[in-house]
C-alpha cells in the first residue's frame, strides 16, 4: 500500500482504550460509507489485535488512516504498532480470528495491519481526509476518562514544546558575543550562557553554588559596592563600567543588571549582561590630537552606541518574555486542573463500582496530572516568544478590509445589533492578512465591551497626515502615512491603563464579565509596529474609546 493519510493516532494501555479503539474504527468506517456488517467487523478486527497487545502488557498505539491499495481501490486501515511485535506469538487465537474478520490482514516488522475495502462510490480526498480529521478533533470525549487522556497529551505536547523553545533561546544567548546570566533573589547565579562560562572557568552547575556579589568582590576590586547595594536593594536596573580580572589579565567591561518584579512588585530575579569594552577604553585613554585616532574614536563611539542600543532591546525583549512566561505559568494551570477535577469527579461518582485496577490507573493518573502541574510551571518559567519580519508591500483598500473584517464578525455583530460605519476610505500598503486580523481584533473589542443596554456603534476614519506630523511621530519621512481611528460608544477605561492593554495577556474585566484572552490588543499594536506605525488609545469609562493609528498610505 502507498499514500497513506492518517486520521487518528492513540495509545493503548488498558479496557478503556479498548473501547476507544472499536468506537473509533466504527466511526471512521461509518464516515467513509462502510456497511453496518463491514463496519462492525473492522473494528472487531482491530479490536481483538488491540486486546491481545494491552493483554500482553506492549508499549503499542493505534493508528486509524485511509489508504490505496495495491489494485488502486479505497480502503480503510488500522495498524498496531509494538516494538516488541517480534518476541510475541503471532498465532494466537485473537489474531486468528481478526484474519476471518477481514480480507486484508498483515503482519510485518513491528505492525499488525488490518484493512477493509471502502465502497467504489467512496473517493479519498483531501476534504474526506480533512472532515475525517476534524470530525475527531472536535467530537466530544466517549468518557471521562478520554478527556483526561487528551488534556494530558496536549499538557505533554505543551511541555516538549516549551522545552524546544528554551533550547533555542539557550543557542540564542551562546551565539550572541555577551556573557549573559540570571540571579535569584538572594543574588545566588541560576543561569550563565557559554560566554560567560568560559570566562568564569566554570561549568554551569558549579556557578549555581556562585554568590555572584563574592564573585565581583573577588573579580573587580574597585566597585563602589555601598552603591551597588543601594541600587539593588531599590530592584533599580544598573550599568556600571567595571574592570574583571580574567586569564588575559584586567579588562574594562559594562555590566548591565535589570530586575523581574511579578505583579505586586516583589523581585523574581535578576537578568545580567557582561560586555568587553576594554578597546574603547584603550582608545579613549590614548586619544590625544592625531586626527587619525579621532577619526577612529568616532567610528567607536557609534559602535558602542549600536552595542547600547541592543542591549536595551535584549533588555526589553526579556521583560516581555519574563511578564509572559510569569502570566502563563498561572494561566496555564486551568487545564491541568480540569484534569485533575474530572479525575476526582469519576473517582467520587463511580470508585464502588469500579474494578480496582481501573481504580488503580485512574488514581495513578491524576497523580501524573498533579507532577505535570509542577513540570508545566518550571518549564514556563523560561519560556520565550518569538516572531519573525513579513512582506508589507500589498495595496490594500480600507473599505475592503473593513467589509472583510465584518463578514468574519457577522454573527457577533447581529448578535449584539452593531453598526459599523467608514467615513474615509483610503488605500493601505501593507501585510493584507495581518491587517485584517488588526481591525477584526479592534472592531471585536468595540462591539464585545459595550454595556447590556447599549446598541454597540463604531465609526471608522482615515486622513493622510503630512511629514511634520510624521517627524512628531517618529515615523519614515520618506513615505505617506494614514491616521486611521477607530471609535466607539463602549464601557470605556480609565486612562491610566492606555499602555497597559496593549501588554501581552492584560485584562481591565474579569473573563465572567467579558470574554477574551487578554491577547487582541497586543496583537494589535505588534502588527502596527511590523509596518513601522505607532498605535494609541483614548478613553474614559462610560465615554467609549478611540483607537488610533498609523499605517503605511499609497
Amino acid at each position: 500500500m502507498s499514500d497513506m493519510k492518517e486520521i487518528i493516532v492513540f495509545n493503548l494501555e488498558n479496557d478503556q482504550d479498548l473501547v476507544l479503539a472499536h468506537r473509533r474504527s466504527m466511526q471512521l468506517g461509518e464516515m467513509c460509507g462502510l456497511g453496518l456488517v463491514a463496519q462492525t467487523s473492522f473494528a472487531t478486527a482491530v479490536s481483538e489485535v488491540a486486546r491481545f497487545m494491552i493483554e500482553n502488557g506492549n508499549n503499542s498505539s493505534l493508528h486509524l488512516s485511509l489508504n490505496k491499495s495495491r489494485n488502486n481501490r479505497s480502503v480503510i486501515c488500522a495498524s498496531v504498532n509494538s516494538p516488541s511485535l517480534s518476541t510475541l506469538n503471532v498465532s494466537n487465537s485473537n489474531f486468528q480470528y481478526a484474519r476471518k474478520l477481514t480480507s486484508q490482514f498483515e503482519i510485518s516488522g513491528t505492525a499488525v495491519s488490518i484493512s477493509s475495502e471502502l465502497p467504489k462510490s467512496t473517493n479519498i480526498n483531501q476534504a474526506l481526509i480533512d472532515r475525517c480529521k476534524q470530525v475527531f478533533k472536535s467530537s466530544q470525549a466517549i468518557s471521562p476518562y478520554e478527556e483526561v487522556k487528551r488534556k494530558n497529551t496536549e499538557l505533554q505536547q505543551l511541555a516538549d514544546n516549551l522545552v524546544e523553545s528554551e533550547n533555542r533561546y539557550q543557542e540564542l544567548t551562546g551565539s550572541l558575543p555577551l556573557m549573559m546570566f540570571t540571579l535569584a533573589a538572594d543574588y545566588h547565579m541560576l543561569y550563565a550562557n557559554p560566554w560567560f562560562l568560559e570566562f568564569m572557568g566554570k561549568s554551569l552547575a558549579a556557578i549555581k553554588q556562585t554568590n555572584w556579589l563574592d564573585w565581583v568582590r573577588t573579580h573587580h576590586m574597585e566597585t563602589d559596592f555601598g552603591y551597588l547595594k543601594v541600587k539593588l536593594e531599590q530592584k533599580q536596573p544598573i550599568q556600571l563600567e567595571v574592570r574583571l580580572s580574567s586569564k588575559s589579565g584586567e579588562l574594562w567591561h559594562l555590566m548591565s543588571l535589570t530586575p523581574q518584579l511579578d505583579a505586586n512588585g516583589q523581585l523574581l530575579q535578576w537578568f545580567g549582561f557582561i560586555v568587553n569594552i576594554h578597546a574603547q577604553k584603550v582608545v579613549d585613554q590614548t586619544l590625544k590630537d592625531n586626527q587619525e585616532l579621532r577619526t577612529i574614536r568616532e567610528m567607536m563611539e557609534i559602535r558602542e552606541k549600536q552595542l547600547d542600543e541592543t542591549i536595551l532591546e535584549l533588555n526589553r525583549s526579556n521583560q516581555e518574555l519574563a511578564r509572559y512566561a510569569y502570566v502563563a505559568s498561572h494561566d496555564l494551570q486551568e487545564p491541568i486542573r480540569k484534569t485533575q477535577l474530572l479525575a476526582d469527579m469519576v473517582l467520587t461518582k463511580y470508585s464502588t463500582q469500579m474494578p480496582g485496577e481501573a481504580l488503580d490507573l485512574l488514581t495513578r493518573l491524576k497523580g501524573s496530572s498533579e507532577r505535570m502541574q509542577l513540570i508545566v510551571k518550571d518549564l514556563l518559567e523560561y519560556s520565550r516568544l518569538n516572531s519573525g519580519p513579513v512582506p508589507v508591500n500589498e495595496k490594500i483598500d480600507l473599505n475592503k478590509l473593513v467589509q472583510t473584517a465584518m463578514a468574519n464578525l457577522e454573527f457577533l455583530i447581529k448578535e449584539k445589533e452593531a453598526t459599523i460605519t467608514v467615513l474615509e476610505t483610503a488605500t493601505v500598503t501593507g501585510n493584507a492578512l495581518q491587517l485584517l486580523s488588526l481591525f477584526q481584533n479592534l472592531l471585536a473589542n468595540a462591539i464585545k465591551f459595550t454595556a447590556e443596554a447599549i446598541r454597540p456603534s463604531v465609526v471608522i476614519t482615515a486622513n493622510t497626515i503630512d511629514k511634520n506630523n510624521s517627524k512628531t511621530l517618529k515615523l519614515a519621512v520618506d513615505r505617506q502615512w494614514l491616521c486611521i481611528q477607530v471609535i466607539d460608544n463602549g464601557i470605556g477605561f480609565e486612562q491610566q491603563y492606555a499602555d497597559r492593554i496593549f501588554e501581552v495577556f492584560q485584562r481591565l474585566h474579569s473573563r465572567k464579565q467579558y470574554e477574551g484572552t487578554g491577547i487582541g490588543l497586543s496583537v494589535c499594536k505588534k502588527i502596527v509596529e511590523l509596518h513601522g506605525g505607532v498605535i494609541f488609545a483614548k478613553s474614559m469609562p462610560g465615554n467609549g474609546s478611540n483607537f488610533t493609528f498609523y499605517l503605511p498610505g499609497e
